[in-house]
């Protein structure tokens, strides 16, 4: 399947790469070495409420062990930053396309790979939010049908995981969800992809690897993405072909 390299108007409200890890450095270090690092492009913090937490507490619960705990700014990317996660997003609708996103993950990453500070990958994801404002299921390229009957004007939550190899895509889908777009909440579809891998095999070099793994991550994710569209309708999102 022959897919786009760009559509206008492009329904991705938000962007975002994790790669979560073993720190080399100690935990409760990762952040201020890490800050020191990045701190002429990253330079405004904000600490998450997470903080608020026992740092014990923190550490001992499965659910909050990869959590961010400080969040920075470098327009029009966020950086989210914990003792064992880096997270980049791009949100309101400010994704700068795939080549430059991209590039910014790298760079962060091998600042941290090439000073010492991720040891073993436990998983990378990437996660595309889209926002329609009419019924998906009107555009989407599947039925929605139960006991042979449409549910297509009924409000629906599907969730699907494909396998691909080493990776796993969760897709879902509603035709009554709500995102955030600046200040605005607005009320329509969501297709929310999830393409990750929880065994990277990045033992050679990890920058080399870890670059190859998002790539094929990402014609992945853009894969499952179109092919759950109907033809005509990307085709009136001008798409745009190498």
């Amino acid at each position: 399947m022959k897919l786009p390299t760009n559509i206008d108007p492009a329904p991705l409200v938000e962007a975002v790469m994790d790669v979560r890890f073993q720190p080399l450095i100690p935990p409760a270090a990762v952040f201020g070495f890490v800050y020191g690092l990045i701190k002429d492009s990253y330079g405004q913090i904000s600490p998450l409420t997470i903080l608020q937490l026992p740092e014990e507490m923190r550490d001992h619960d499965p659910n909050l062990l990869y959590q961010p705990l400080y969040r920075m700014e470098n327009k029009p990317f966020l950086l989210q930053l914990g003792p064992r996660i880096l997270n980049v997003a791009a949100v309101d609708k400010g994704y700068p396309g795939w080549s430059i996103f991209r590039e910014e993950v790298l760079r962060l990453f091998n600042i941290l790979a090439q000073n010492g500070v991720i040891g073993s990958i436990t998983r990378v994801g990437m996660r595309y939010i889209n926002y329609f404002p009419s019924n998906v299921f009107e555009i989407a390229n599947f039925s929605v049908n139960l006991l042979g009957t449409s549910l297509i004007n009924e409000k629906v939550l599907l969730r699907v995981e494909f396998s691909d190899d080493n990776l796993v895509t969760a897709v879902q889908i509603t035709n009554g969800g709500r995102v955030q777009v600046a200040a605005e909440v607005k009320e329509g579809s969501i297709i929310d992809l999830d393409t990750y891998s929880v065994e990277p095999n990045l033992a050679g070099n990890k920058s080399e690897d870890f670059r190859n793994l998002i790539e094929v991550a990402h014609q992945t994710l853009k894969s499952r993405f179109f092919s759950g569209l109907k033809d005509e309708y990307v085709n009136s999102l001008n798409p745009q072909y190498e």
